[in-house]
């Protein structure tokens, strides 16, 4: 437990640092000079970093005894703090991309590391080690917007060296760099664990991932529909920080009810509660309702369930373990960053920010329908399965 909860704060720590940068778009858009459409495309290119990385260092992992990269990334990560150094797009991108790297770098073999820690546990292990990171990002969005808002961008930098010396605080009294990440699943775990075809569970994690990447990049402008835009900052910040908190909270409430009904069953149910509560969420026009719909979209929107999509895929066919994991976060949000370049890219068009909001409606019922497919593909499988045992034993 004591390894688990060290690469949860390491989660934390890592993501918060990643949490800068999402909700001071606008802010960095009238700092810069460059339109909103503009900032969304490089937020999203910056998110193709984190995520197109992790694939890579998934595969990497077992060409290495040693986890490096569960230091390497969360220093390279700290990077988000110097945001106020850039002075121009290109700047901005190459500063945001670089700390993307690191980012990109710890997920992985963070998650394998996780996946040991928790052991038989992992429905519930692998919710405490994410939960880090949406922790992480809560904290980094109210701490950066709130900093900004108090002493401006020239003095961001300030964070940066809190944050290495959390990070060495962390880990070298822990010894968590001799975690051994490459011990085998057993095979009593692999048969207590629903296993379903990993392609699909990308997808259903795409599709979750979509849901959250459009909030995250569109929710703090949209605040400015009805807020002034320094009240939107702040708010924009806080609103994220609801909601990351809330989902991850919520995910130890659906990993625990997952032991007792399918976790694709809770998924399901709530999405289609999360497509009412994303209408009232784009709709208030309240600090007080932004509160309240921003707690329930966190419960029931998509990173409530992605730790438990998660943690099925490391029982899931095909691939090694470690491009599992540096898929599964990766990949799923790596498909979540090119949406929103689309989605930025169309608000060029005359498209509202509100509009592509409201594309998260459909998209909730588009999961549901899928995690449906997916519980039915199970049961099927699982009935042929279990009639082809009958029919061996007749035989024998």
């Amino acid at each position: 437990m004591l390894q688990l909860g060290a690469l949860s704060l390491g989660h934390f720590v890592t993501d918060m640092f990643g949490g800068f940068f999402m909700p001071l778009l606008p802010t960095l858009a009238v700092r810069l000079g460059i339109d909103f459409a503009a900032i969304s495309i490089i937020a999203s290119m910056v998110g193709m970093v984190v995520n197109g990385i992790q694939p890579f260092a998934g595969a990497a992992i077992h060409r290495f005894r040693l986890p490096i990269f569960l230091l390497l990334g969360p220093l390279l990560a700290v990077g988000y703090a110097l945001l106020g150094e850039a002075h121009s797009p290109a700047q901005l991108l190459v500063l945001a991309g670089l700390a993307a790297v690191g980012v990109g770098l710890f997920h992985p073999s963070a998650l394998l590391g996780a996946h040991v820690a928790s052991g038989a546990q992992d429905r519930v292990g692998i919710p405490v080690f994410l939960s880090g990171g949406a922790f992480g990002v809560a904290a980094g969005a109210v701490l950066a917007t709130q900093w900004v808002a108090w002493q401006g961008y020239d003095r961001l930098w300030w964070l940066a060296a809190p944050g290495v010396l959390l990070i060495l605080g962390l880990y070298l009294p822990t010894g968590i760099l001799r975690l051994d990440i490459h011990q085998p699943i057993s095979e009593d775990i692999q048969r207590a664990n629903l296993r379903l075809p990993f392609p699909a569970l990308l997808a259903l994690g795409g599709l979750l991932a979509i849901t959250i990447t459009l909030i995250a990049t569109f929710l703090p402008k949209h605040l400015e529909t009805f807020l002034p835009r320094a009240r939107a900052l702040v708010w924009g910040g806080a609103a994220w920080g609801i909601i990351s908190i809330s989902g991850a909270l919520s995910s130890y409430l659906w990993g625990a009810l997952s032991r007792r009904i399918s976790v694709l069953r809770l998924l399901a149910g709530g999405q289609l509660i999360a497509m009412v509560v994303l209408v009232l969420l784009i709709r208030t026009h309240s600090i007080t309702g932004l509160i309240i719909y921003s707690v329930l979209a966190g419960l029931f929107a998509g990173s409530a369930f992605f730790p438990n999509v998660t943690a099925l895929a490391r029982h899931a066919y095909g691939l090694t373990p470690g491009l599992r994991a540096g898929l599964i976060i990766g990949g799923a949000w790596g498909i979540g960053s090119l949406a929103a370049i689309i989605c930025a890219a169309l608000l060029k068009t005359g498209l509202t920010v509100t509009q592509v909001l409201l594309f998260t409606v459909p998209l909730t019922v588009i999961t549901a329908v899928f995690a449906v497919g997916l519980e039915r593909y199970h049961l099927l499988h699982q009935e042929i399965k279990d009639n082809a045992g009958i029919v061996k034993e007749t035989v024998a």
